[in-house]
């Protein structure tokens, strides 16, 4: 007996902290429905999808933090195909259809569509120590914003001794809580060697240090969900933005910043360190001089360029291997 083709149904959801609108498009029917952001309306849904029939389902919502990761996860385990929008993305598709109106049900509508349209990746849960990483590597992130602020208060001129004094204090409890996140992220590293052969892979690259192989396998999670360098890149944001228009418009490069802010963030010192003690960004930074490019867009390229080696290495298995392009070059075609 032949099976009987299924179709899939884009779902949208829109998340919020404690609840969340699901809504789809069949045969001309929208439906909706609001449930309570926890494993009781998880199951609610399920019951509501079962109800209308609905078999397979690839299921779209944009990337709220953590506030969506229960509902992925549980998606997921029911074997439904789960895909994590930028919110950018549905802005950028929201302004293209002139939409004025913005509710939970209509952007969950809108994210349907956007699901339907587009080929999108499907998302998979990081293992459990990955998702560890990542929780404690945004939260040093965060103490050291902390820690920034108080020190820029200290240095703001004179304060009242009582002031001072707890701000002294609270620098020393925050110095204290990152040498303790630190150590916790170190101890995860030496319990799990999946991270330590990807740690030790990612610093075989010049200018990438132990911090940022933690904020790439945190960030990243699985490399092999990225079809290229160029996709890492696009990734994290990592991208030129040229404004020129007719013959007088000519605005200065700026990164585009349209993607993953903390992979951005934590590769900005490596590359000024690749860009010293790395041959290939070295020689690649000192090309882009030689032709008078401004140095935001020196810097920039070889952040960029500091992904792709960093996706050929990861992806690869094999090592930094300085000579690596250089071969490439002069080999025979």
């Amino acid at each position: 007996m032949k099976r009987r083709n299924v179709e899939e149904v884009a779902v949208g959801i829109d998340i919020s902290k404690t609840y969340f609108d699901v809504a789809y498009e069949k045969d001309g029917v929208v439906q909706h429905q609001r449930f309570s952001n926890n494993k009781v309306g998880f199951r609610s849904m399920k019951k509501w999808l079962r109800k209308r029939k609905i078999s397979m389902a690839h299921f779209a919502m944009e990337a709220t933090g953590r506030y969506g990761l229960p509902l992925a996860k549980f998606l997921y385990a029911q074997g439904y195909a789960v895909s994590i929008v930028n919110p950018r993305q549905i802005k950028a598709y929201r302004e293209s259809w002139l939409i004025r109106n913005k509710t939970d049900a209509a952007d969950a509508l809108l994210i349907a569509a956007f699901c339907r349209e587009r080929e999108l990746l499907h998302w998979q849960p990081p293992a459990p120590e990955v998702e560890a990483l990542q929780d404690m590597e945004r939260r040093k992130g965060m103490l050291q914003k902390m820690k920034t602020m108080e020190i820029n208060r200290l240095k703001s001129g004179k304060q009242a001794s009582v002031v001072e004094a707890s701000i002294k204090r609270t620098l020393r409890h925050l110095n204290k809580e990152i040498a303790r996140i630190e150590q916790e992220m170190e101890n995860l590293n030496q319990r799990h060697a999946s991270i330590q052969e990807e740690v030790a892979l990612l610093t075989s690259i010049p200018g990438v240090g132990d911090h940022t192989a933690f904020i790439l396998i945190g960030e990243v999670k699985d490399i092999t969900h990225f079809s290229s360098g160029p996709a890492l890149a696009a990734y994290a944001g990592v991208t030129v933005r040229i404004h020129e228009s007719g013959d007088t418009v000519r605005k200065k490069p700026k990164m585009s910043k349209v993607g993953n802010a903390r992979l951005r963030a934590g590769l900005y010192f490596s590359t000024m360190s690749a860009m010293q003690h790395n041959p290939v960004i070295k020689a690649f930074a000192q090309r882009l001089k030689a032709q008078r490019k401004p140095g935001k867009v020196v810097l920039i390229a070889c952040m960029r360029k500091l992904l792709h080696i960093i996706y050929g290495v990861w992806r690869s298995g094999q090592p930094f291997d300085p000579e690596y392009e250089q071969r490439l070059l002069s080999s025979p075609i």
